[in-house]
């Protein structure tokens, strides 16, 4: 985004009934082919008598209801986080019949499919549903409330239905009776086909010339509070100038909502030249980058279209972005929002590392850390340390060597035959086994048949699985003469696994279900733990997030 200037909102100001709205005007812009038409159109005379300009020359919108033009608002600018991440506008149906009559007058195609699907929702009775289809020209809605009025039994009062117009009261009526009758004549004519009352009368009520029939009943005026989206600024963040609106900058950060709360001195004559009021004087935003600023302007301000979808549409580093200058603008609900996203899909182990410590987050830096502990084949050392630092990574090479090395199996540890596993963790030995020292029968699952000879050690170490403990064959005896139950070859040998075919050194056979290993510390009892060796940088990014 170098090198370029962006401008992204323009403020304008609409009257309707005694409301003064004033709004970004790129949303009316993008959806509605009327607005867009009308502000492409040059406007002649004095510039400060434009209409639209301020709220003392207002673009009026006579005969349209102010609770209406509220409600499309809503839809124009859902807010960022109780609409798109709820997926759900949370409108009542007086609200979407209101967005409905605006977005099928202003031609907003978009806009007007969604409210339908949205009202489709909702309970709407045969009436609702003819009313309606008339009023916006809805075919379906129309076939549907026709037809669920002719099969009504028993039939609705008259002046039920005379809400609907007389002609179509009249219609409807002569098609009920038809029903009836219809009914009535259980054996038909021979070569007469009775059919239902046809439903082709009913597209033209759409046209029909009821002078009662011209839309729902829309004679209560309620005064509705001026709806002021903020004012417009003027941000430079490297060589883009943004024009936005600063509502929801104010509502979502601390930061921002302190800054614009801060008195500002204006002298008369020199109006024009406070920072933030136009594009000659931008509120500079040293050190940040443009491309997350307008990502951040992305969930801020999120569109119709994501709504509608359900979900953002960031990239990965957008959301790096985000989360960036939402941590160091105090946006709480908004880095919350970051930090769901970009853990799913997961994030690799050191990208956990790195960002947790750039935006501190305490959750990624204990699962990132412990994550690179279990990789099968650790970093090497200088690698390692580019990633995460010298200090992390001799932490980290040393919790690893404290369970890689050999240390003694507890007395108590209880074996059995079928605990002894392949790499891969496939049980090796799933039958009985004859001791190869007094041929007794060993049971697979028998933990009192076998046992680990006293003083001998294994080997602990991380895998993708988890801790695993490695032992040798030459280290089990059988309880009933103390002796190793196998035939082990003097250099040790291999043995295969009959499940993967994998070739298992009788050095290394894995222990399904091992205890934690001991540290190699004093106390030689507490196992080494990563949140109690990073505990301070931990303990300060959750303070950090409360």
């Amino acid at each position: 985004m170098d090198n370029q200037e962006t401008t992204i909102w323009g403020v304008v100001f609409f009257k309707v009934e005694d409301t003064i709205f004033q709004v970004p005007q790129h949303r009316f812009t993008e959806y509605s082919e009327v607005f867009a038409d009308m502000f492409r159109m040059p406007q002649a005379g004095d510039p400060n008598d434009v209409e639209g300009k301020d709220k003392e020359h207002p673009i009026v919108l006579e005969t349209y209801r102010a609770v209406d033009f509220r409600a499309l608002i809503k839809v124009l600018y859902p807010a960022p986080l109780h609409t798109v991440v709820s997926g759900s506008y949370a409108l009542t149906k007086e609200e979407w019949e209101g967005v409905l009559n605006l977005s099928t007058k202003w031609q907003m195609k978009e806009i007007r499919k969604h409210s339908i699907d949205e009202l489709s929702k909702m309970p709407l009775t045969p009436i609702d549903k003819v009313m309606l289809a008339r009023a916006h020209k809805v075919a379906k809605w129309l076939k549907e409330g026709v037809d669920e009025l002719i099969e009504e039994n028993p039939i609705r009062s008259l002046d039920q239905l005379q809400t609907l117009g007389l002609d179509t009261t009249c219609r409807l009526l002569w098609a009920q009776n038809r029903l009836l009758l219809q009914k009535q004549l259980t054996t038909p004519q021979k070569g007469v086909t009775r059919r239902r009352p046809s439903l082709v009368t009913a597209t033209k009520l759409a046209t029909s010339s009821d002078a009662s029939s011209s839309g729902t009943v829309r004679d209560v005026t309620l005064r509705v509070e001026d709806v002021l989206l903020g004012g417009t600024l003027f941000f430079k963040v490297q060589e883009t100038v943004f024009e936005v609106n600063r509502h929801r900058l104010i509502e979502y950060s601390k930061i921002f909502a302190d800054m614009f709360h801060l008195p500002q001195v204006e002298d008369e004559h020199d109006a024009g030249n406070i920072e933030g009021r136009n594009k000659e004087h931008p509120i500079f935003l040293e050190g940040y980058q443009a491309a997350d600023f307008a990502a951040l302007l992305k969930v801020l301000y999120p569109s119709p279209k994501d709504m509608i979808s359900g979900s953002y549409t960031l990239t990965k580093e957008e959301w790096v972005g985000v989360l960036n200058l939402s941590t160091t603008w105090q946006m709480k609900m908004l880095r919350d929002l970051a930090i769901a996203k970009l853990s799913n899909p997961p994030l690799t182990p050191l990208e956990k590392v790195t960002l947790a410590r750039a935006h501190k987050v305490a959750t990624w830096l204990k699962e990132g850390l412990n994550e690179i502990l279990k990789q099968q084949e650790i970093l090497q050392p200088d690698e390692l340390e580019a990633h995460v630092g010298p200090r992390t990574a001799f932490r980290l090479m040393w919790i690893r060597e404290q369970l890689r090395g050999s240390p003694q199996i507890p007395s108590s540890l209880q074996i059995t035959l079928g605990s002894l596993a392949c790499p891969n963790g496939h049980t090796v030995i799933n039958e009985s086994k004859s001791c190869h020292s007094c041929s007794v029968q060993i049971s697979s699952d028998d933990p009192e048949a076998v046992h680990v000879s006293p003083g001998s050690s294994g080997t602990y170490f991380y895998s993708p699985n988890g801790i695993e403990l490695r032992l040798s064959l030459h280290t089990l005896r059988c309880n009933h003469c103390t002796k190793c139950p196998f035939y082990v070859p003097p250099f040790a040998g291999t043995s295969t696994c009959p499940s993967c075919s994998i070739s298992i050194p009788n050095t290394s056979f894995r222990l399904l279900n091992p205890p934690f290993p001991s540290s190699r510390r004093n106390t030689n009892t507490d196992p080494v733990d990563v949140e109690e060796m990073f505990q301070e940088e931990i303990a300060s990014y959750e303070s950090f997030n409360q």
